[in-house]
């Protein structure tokens, strides 16, 4: 036996296992183990897929996505029954200030409706509401006259007397009548009215063309009124319309009682003279019989004053 290599080699040994007594695992540890050529090969291995993902394009990660402000909500305008402007119990809670831009084909009926509601203002005791028509322009002498080269002129003109009489605060309730075909021929009037705590009513008089180029009475051609009606726009949906079909209706049913009545009386008036064509007819053939009898009375009379003085003289 050799002392000396065994001592050598228990020394070797020794050395080797008191080398990394930090190393030692302890319990509960994981144990990493080195496989020495097999690591190295297995390091090989992996070298392909790592140049792979080195090559790779790197991706940024997205910022996270941030709330979009909500969209605006644009106000809708209410369509408002005209019963609850004129007529109880609607009109005492009614804006103190209004204006009713009236919107419509000539011949349509808007200076009609101006004066129905006119006369219910009157009816309830109020102030005549104060009404600017376009049509006023263009009369001279009593005569109306189109002229369409003055149109603008004249609309100009009307957009200025509307702020005038909203500054000058001299009326509570305005009434506009002008054809108003397009948007920009009454926004200023309804934006400077809103500006000024008026409550605006657009009201929309509806026609057929046909109809109201039959029955204006400015002599606008045909023509004129289909053009009108085939560019017509439509009032934005933020600004409050007014129905006044339930006024229209009720004057449309006032006129055709009226109507009636009138027939009524024509047929009375003509029994009426009927009967009194008969009653003179009577008293006319009553006095014919009266002068009848008045000349046989007046014959008799005579015959017998005859006959007395025939007597007296035979007796004499």
């Amino acid at each position: 036996f050799d002392y000396c290599h065994g001592a050598q080699h228990g020394a070797q040994h020794g050395a080797r296992h008191t080398a990394s007594p930090a190393t030692k695992p302890r319990h509960g540890d994981k144990q990493h183990h080195s496989w020495g050529d097999n690591g190295a090969r297995n390091s090989h291995r992996q070298s392909p897929n790592i140049a792979i993902s080195e090559n790779l394009p790197s991706y940024q990660t997205p910022p996270p996505d941030r709330a979009s402000p909500p969209a605006a909500v644009k106000p809708a305008g209410n369509r408002v029954m005209i019963d609850s402007i004129i007529s109880l119990p609607g009109r005492s809670t009614r804006p103190p200030k209004i204006v009713i831009i009236l919107r419509g084909l000539p011949g349509s009926g808007k200076s009609h409706l101006s004066r129905l509601i006119k006369e219910k203002e009157l009816e309830h005791g109020s102030e005549q509401p104060r009404t600017l028509a376009l049509d006023d322009y263009f009369e001279c002498d009593g005569q109306y006259e189109f002229d369409p080269e003055m149109e603008d002129l004249y609309r100009s003109n009307l957009i200025k007397s509307f702020k005038k009489n909203i500054d000058g605060g001299y009326f509570q309730f305005l009434i506009v009548d002008a054809i108003n075909c397009e948007v920009d021929h009454f926004r200023s009037m309804w934006s400077y009215a809103k500006q000024n705590g008026f409550e605006v009513y657009i009201c929309g008089v509806d026609c057929e063309a046909s109809s109201a180029a039959a029955r204006n009475v400015h002599s606008r051609s045909e023509k004129d009124v289909l053009d009108l009606a085939r560019n017509w726009e439509e009032t934005p949906p933020h600004m409050n319309t007014l129905d006044v079909r339930a006024l229209l209706q009720d004057d449309a049913i006032e006129h055709f009682e009226m109507g009636e009545a009138s027939d009524d009386v024509k047929e009375d008036t003509s029994e009426i003279s009927q009967t009194q064509d008969d009653e003179v007819a009577e008293y006319e053939s009553f006095l014919g019989v009266c002068k009848f009898c008045v000349l046989v009375r007046g014959e008799l009379m005579g015959l017998k004053m005859r006959l007395c003085d025939s007597k007296l003289g035979n007796l004499g």
